[in-house]
């Protein structure tokens, strides 16, 4: 009689965690596309003429704006979007989002309808010799 309630017991653990396991792919897959982001449009996204000249690093907020954004289509990864870019004091950020879809939530009577959305913001700075 209590083998088939342990059985049970057993496989909405099992779903927990693999729902458990799936938010926690998707949030770390977030943060790796805005930390390559990041540093991508760090180095890259500043003007190299004016660096040369004066040693000032000055960005470009269009091209920092661009290399982000391909730095996110590149990731290939579905419903992953870049959400912002901003350039404060030579630090270079960039935040993105991702819709997490649930796998098991329906045993448990949620709907699976409800996605989980979530941020993810990296930043770089360049560092001078």
């Amino acid at each position: 009689m209590l083998m088939p309630a342990a059985v049970l017991i057993v496989l909405l653990l099992g779903a927990i965690a693999v729902d458990a396991a799936i938010v926690y792919l998707g949030q770390r897959q977030a943060y790796n596309v805005a930390f390559d982001a990041a540093n991508d449009a760090v180095g890259a996204g500043f003007d190299a003429g004016i660096a040369r000249e004066t040693g000032e690093i000055v960005y470009s907020p269009d091209r920092v704006d661009e290399i982000a954004a391909e730095a996110v289509a590149a990731s290939s990864i579905s419903d992953l979007e870049l959400v912002s870019t901003s350039i404060e004091g030579g630090v270079v950020a960039v935040t993105v989002e991702i819709q997490i879809d649930h796998l098991f939530i329906q045993a448990f009577g949620r709907n699976a309808e409800e996605p989980i959305r979530m941020t993810a913001r990296a930043s770089g700075q360049t560092q001078g010799p």
